[in-house]
C-alpha cells in the first residue's frame, strides 16, 4: 500500500484540484504496480512563506506569476481529455 504526501502552497490549489490530482497519482501507481490496494495519497497545503526557491523565500518573489505555468501544467495532466480550450 503506497502512501504519497504531496505539498502545495496555501491557496493555489482549490478542493477539486487537489481531489484530481490525488486521483490521477492513485491511478499512476496502480497502473504500475498491478495491485488493487488503496493508495495513501496527501495533498498537505503548506504556508507560502515557509517555502523557499534558490536563496531567497518564497514570500519575497511574486508567487503568482511564479505558478501560473505550473497551475496550467497540473490542470492538463489531471485532465483525461485536453480540449483545444484547455491547450489555449
Amino acid at each position: 500500500m503506497p502512501l504519497v504526501d504531496i505539498q502545495v502552497m496555501t491557496g493555489v490549489f482549490d478542493a477539486e484540484q487537489k481531489r484530481r490530482i490525488a486521483s490521477r497519482v492513485s491511478e499512476v501507481i496502480h497502473e504500475i504496480t498491478g495491485t488493487s490496494q488503496p493508495s495513501w495519497i496527501r495533498v498537505q497545503e503548506v504556508k507560502q512563506d515557509d517555502w523557499t526557491a534558490g536563496a531567497g523565500y518564497m514570500i519575497d518573489a511574486p508567487v503568482q506569476s511564479l505558478l501560473s505555468p505550473y497551475q496550467i501544467m497540473m490542470n492538463r495532466a489531471c485532465t483525461e481529455e485536453n480540449t483545444a480550450e484547455d491547450l489555449s
